[in-house]
């Protein structure tokens, strides 16, 4: 009967650790298929961005604060994500914010600006007409430098 039993608990255990690293390699090849567009910004910035320099992304949930985590970027800015400058633009809360936003970004002068396409609210890089500030900073100051799958990435011109 012992033997019984210790053969159940070797098989249940192989079962057991078998299952456990089958879910574990399942996980992570979804991890590294959300991670792939990351990674290309990841590419895309180290090429533009000097070791120290600030970027700001204007994103929702397309990855753009992750690419700068991994990059150990800062944004000059306290605004994670940019779907609050984009509606009830006449409330003067949102102006608010909105003034804040282009005064630190001007200040702060990021060695480049990340603008991705897909956002909540108002979709494509149209938006940032509707926000005039941060639009003549960016024809101003910067140039197009990478136009990525979803994403453009800005780099601060040289006399800048």
């Amino acid at each position: 009967l012992l033997g019984l039993v210790v053969a159940f608990v070797v098989v249940w255990l192989t079962w057991l650790r078998e299952s456990s690293v089958s879910r574990t390699i399942a996980r992570t090849a979804a991890r590294c298929a959300e991670l792939e567009p990351h990674l290309t910004q990841v590419r895309d910035l180290t090429g533009l961005v000097g070791p120290g320099a600030s970027v700001q992304v204007m994103d929702v949930t397309e990855g753009g604060v992750h690419a700068l985590l991994r990059l150990h970027l800062r944004q000059p800015t306290r605004f994670l994500y940019d779907f609050h400058f984009f509606h009830d633009e006449l409330d003067p809360r949102i102006q608010a914010l909105r003034a804040e936003f282009a005064a630190d970004l001007e200040r702060g002068r990021p060695a480049a600006v990340v603008i991705f396409r897909e956002t909540w609210r108002r979709q494509g890089y149209e938006r940032l007409k509707g926000f005039p500030a941060v639009d003549r900073l960016l024809e101003r100051e910067y140039r197009l430098a990478v136009e990525g799958d979803g994403y453009r990435i800005y780099a601060k011109r040289a006399r800048s």
